[in-house]
């Protein structure tokens, strides 16, 4: 999925998102476990401060919400929204 993202990065397009949250939106829509910044960050092997940062931007971008998770109250489960399909 990464490299499906870096190959895309020479097309220009209007893209309002980097090609990195693209993998991620694609990783959060395409996968049925439960996805928390973490879980972002093993699975791209990036750093944690890396997916968070990332995550930040499509919070802010409306492409993903984030929800309180019911095992543990300090973590939160990643979710996407319409926009991001």
């Amino acid at each position: 999925m990464s490299l499906f993202c870096r190959l895309n990065t020479h097309i220009k397009r209007n893209f309002p998102i980097h090609p990195s949250e693209k993998g991620i939106l694609i990783y959060l829509v395409k996968t049925n476990e439960e996805k928390t910044p973490n879980t972002v960050a093993k699975f791209f092997n990036v750093t944690k401060a890396m997916s968070t940062n990332m995550v930040t931007s499509l919070l802010s971008k409306g492409f993903i919400q984030k929800r309180q998770s019911k095992e543990d109250k300090h973590s939160y489960i990643l979710v996407h929204t319409k926009n991001s399909i």
